[in-house]
């Protein structure tokens, strides 16, 4: 890799124009770095981001991009789509307004149930880190409710380096009159977490012993684990970086439909087994 060649990596990961592996990132850094002008390279390349025109275009055309399904994205809009990968505002401003988070969709067994409108796919880099890919509903700051909540630790442990290695996400669901709150947590032994619980009015938030959580393998529909929410809130269940189905069911008497969360985890390109 010459000089040229890293510029232009370091140029596209600042932009988001394209993913690329921490491992190239590393290497043009590094490359960089050997050059005595390196500071003003890096000053240059932060200074064309900063106009860069890829947000302006973006939100200009994001009542069109709306409209697309995600397959359609890729088709017909493949840029507006890579940036959304990488551009966290963009993917918020594309969730503000219009955008809906559930869908009501017929099971096999002729019931009903809310489905996100577009999965939650992460993407684990070495060195406990979580990175948001595709354009699914944003994770908010892992700082709030369950963060704090579910955290063994102080309020202090509460540090920054948190918000590479947690995702939360609050899922309203406004037909509900509550909403699903789920964090995932990349930990230092290289596991993948997940906590869920549940959120609104005081009142109208179902109780915990009275929703069944399931998760299943999504690409064969197997079930991994089953119970009363309540049974799951003590401990993280630990998931392996493969897409997941997760599902939580009201009991019949609550009058609430099942909620069914699809979650995508996977491992970055880097990422090897030692």
């Amino acid at each position: 890799m010459n000089l040229i060649e890293a510029q232009q990596i370091i140029a596209e990961v600042v932009t988001g124009r394209r993913r690329v592996a921490s491992k190239e990132v590393d290497s043009a850094y590094d490359i960089l770095k050997q050059n005595s002008g390196y500071k003003a390279a890096l000053s240059e390349l932060l200074e064309a981001a900063s106009e860069d025109c890829s947000c302006q275009d973006f939100q200009g055309r994001i009542a069109e991009f709306r409209e697309l399904s995600p397959a359609e994205r890729e088709d017909e809009l493949p840029e507006m789509a890579a940036h959304a990968e990488f551009c966290l505002p963009c993917r918020r401003a594309l969730w503000e307004k219009e955008q809906k988070i559930w869908k009501t969709l017929a099971t096999a067994a002729r019931t009903h149930c809310r489905v996100l409108t577009e999965p939650l796919r992460l993407v684990l880099q070495r060195g406990e880190r979580i990175e948001e890919r595709g354009t699914g509903f944003p994770s908010v700051e892992p700082f709030l409710a369950l963060g704090a909540q579910m955290t063994l630790g102080p309020s202090d442990d509460l540090a920054p380096p948190l918000r590479h290695r947690r995702k939360e996400w609050f899922l309203k669901d406004d037909d509900a009159d509550c909403g699903v709150r789920l964090l995932v947590e990349l930990t230092g032994t290289g596991q993948t977490t997940l906590r869920c619980s549940l959120e609104g009015e005081t009142g109208k938030v179902p109780q915990l012993d009275q929703v069944r959580i399931e998760i299943r393998r999504a690409r064969s529909n197997s079930l991994f684990l089953a119970g009363p929410l309540s049974n799951f809130q003590a401990d993280p269940i630990v998931l392996t970086p493969e897409a997941w189905l997760i599902k939580l069911i009201p009991s019949n008497a609550l009058d609430i439909l099942p909620w069914e969360i699809p979650l995508e985890l996977e491992n970055s390109e880097d990422w090897t087994d030692d």
